[in-house]
């Protein structure tokens, strides 16, 4: 864990100071443990890697699950990080999204990556331009963000970068302690989406931004579903039906830039919007956006 990141932590519910207890090389963390004032509280450091999801809530703890998923994908575990790493690199469409990531850069300061997953969020583009970006990589599954902290060794280039194991919809961070936060594909992918970003707002710094490139369903298409399905999701995804900006600004933030881009059809297993889609027979299409938010000074 980077130094820029360490007084950072905080309990996830009552946001309580957490002191690190442990080992330590070159000023990073290496293995201890996050405690709370009380003591009554405290979270494993593992290979300087905070962790604050039970097993039981982490989508990747199953082995055996996760091995046949990625060899249904053609792809060994071992090689999916790089793998990912490699073709975002050679994305066809990271043209498209340049000025995103220089503005990113432009905008500089400590940056938090929200629910980066295998592909990594944007953080690797940001890297690519900029090795010495400050960016914590944060995620619930423990094993991906493993596979990163690995890759990020095996280069050896990205000297800022550290890694966290977090919900997002309960985060454990200080308040007013990042300089930016950014989403790709992250928070539409969240149950609780809306949630994230309260907390996005509340874990910026003053005049701190929030960068999203996310998606919603097709309004015509997603209303083809049944009444109760679509209820159900609804309550999950406020952000279906309300909108993206309508929640940003009720979060209390000031939109700088929306843009609407592509539309593409959700594939069948891609995700549980697809499954439901197609179990009611019903031609999925997502559409893709760009936000830029402010926290006011």
């Amino acid at each position: 864990m980077h130094k820029s990141f360490q007084n950072l932590f905080v309990t996830p519910t009552d946001k309580n100071p957490l002191k690190y207890e442990g080992e330590s090389a070159d000023g990073r963390w290496t293995d201890g443990r996050l405690v709370s004032e009380s003591e009554q509280l405290s979270f494993p450091v593992e290979n300087g890697i905070p962790l604050f999801i039970d097993k039981a809530a982490d989508p990747w703890t199953d082995e055996n699950q996760r091995a046949a998923t990625l060899a249904r994908q053609g792809i060994a575990a071992d090689q999916l990080i790089r793998y990912n790493y490699e073709g975002l690199l050679g994305w066809s469409d990271r043209g498209r999204y340049d000025y995103w990531i220089q503005s990113i850069i432009a905008h500089g300061g400590s940056l938090l990556e929200l629910a980066g997953g295998p592909g990594g969020g944007f953080a690797p583009l940001i890297l690519d331009d900029n090795p010495e970006a400050t960016i914590l990589l944060s995620d619930l599954g423990e094993w991906v963000l493993r596979q990163w902290q690995n890759l990020s060794r095996e280069l050896n280039c990205w000297p800022n970068l550290s890694f966290a194991q977090l919900d997002v919809t309960r985060s454990p961070l200080k308040a007013k302690s990042f300089d930016a936060v950014d989403s790709f594909g992250g928070i539409s992918n969240i149950a609780g989406g809306a949630i994230a970003i309260l907390e996005s707002f509340r874990i910026l710094k003053p005049g701190g931004r929030l960068f999203m490139v996310d998606a919603t369903p097709v309004s015509e298409q997603f209303e083809a579903l049944p009444k109760e399905i679509q209820a159900e999701i609804r309550y999950n995804f406020p952000a279906i039906g309300k909108g993206y900006e309508k929640l940003i600004a009720e979060a209390g933030f000031e939109v700088i830039d929306f843009e609407e881009t592509s539309r593409r059809k959700l594939e069948p297993g891609e995700s549980n919007l697809a499954d439901v889609a197609g179990k009611y027979e019903v031609e999925m299409q997502i559409q893709f956006f760009n936000m830029e938010a402010k926290k006011p000074d």
